[in-house]
């Protein structure tokens, strides 16, 4: 089968997955590793997307160490082909630690979240969504380590992050703002968390009646 056809059943996973088919996506995506290994060879772009794709849906499947194996694997494809300071190489990072933390592998999540930190620092086009969710996923693995203060600078950095980027009232503030509020009544803030939550509770209404991103 040709390269084409890989890309076709890469692309028909991610139907299967909005069709919440995964054992179906799973095997479709598996078909177009197997024809980007044939056609394209070990270090292709396309593969390490497609493993990036497996390895997202072994995750959503609570296949942690799979998805890491998967994820590593197209990180050192990705690495070779773009070098350290590229955006896929910060999301590949990023996928990476979330697997240790769902592993309860805290520290090696903290070490995975702060590389990609670091790369979207010396990116050239940093996203600055994705850098609000690598900050809130930081305070989500201090606040495990019971690291109250860590957490709360994470978190305050998302929120900072996320409404610099997309405004005042964007989807992403609600969740930054209600873990905000866990680790300040945790600290016994009740004031702050009480307005961290009717805050989050007002872009949620807010976007109810009136979407935004």
């Amino acid at each position: 089968m040709s390269h084409r056809a890989a890309l076709n059943l890469n692309n028909l996973s991610a139907v299967y997955v909005r069709q919440h088919k995964y054992q179906e996506a799973e095997k479709s995506i598996q078909r177009a590793i197997t024809i980007f290994e044939q056609t394209a060879g070990p270090n292709h772009p396309d593969l390490a997307a497609a493993l990036i794709n497996l390895a997202t849906i072994c995750f959503d499947r609570h296949k942690y160490k799979k998805a890491m194996e998967l994820d590593r694997r197209a990180l050192k494809i990705n690495e070779a082909i773009f070098g350290p300071a590229h955006p896929v190489i910060a999301t590949s990072l990023n996928n990476l630690a979330a697997a240790s933390f769902h592993l309860h592998d805290y520290a090696g999540a903290e070490t995975l979240f702060q590389r990609a930190l670091s790369n979207w620092k010396v990116s050239s086009s940093p996203n600055q969504v994705l850098l609000g969710d690598t900050l809130r996923n930081l305070g989500m693995v201090y606040l495990a380590e019971g690291r109250n203060s860590d957490a709360l600078e994470y978190y305050k950095r998302a929120i900072d992050t996320h409404e610099a980027a997309l405004g005042p009232n964007c989807s992403p503030l609600i969740a930054d703002l209600e873990a905000y509020a866990a680790v300040l009544r945790r600290v016994n803030d009740y004031a702050g968390a009480e307005k961290a939550s009717v805050r989050a509770l007002g872009i949620q209404v807010r976007n109810s009646l009136h979407p935004v991103l």
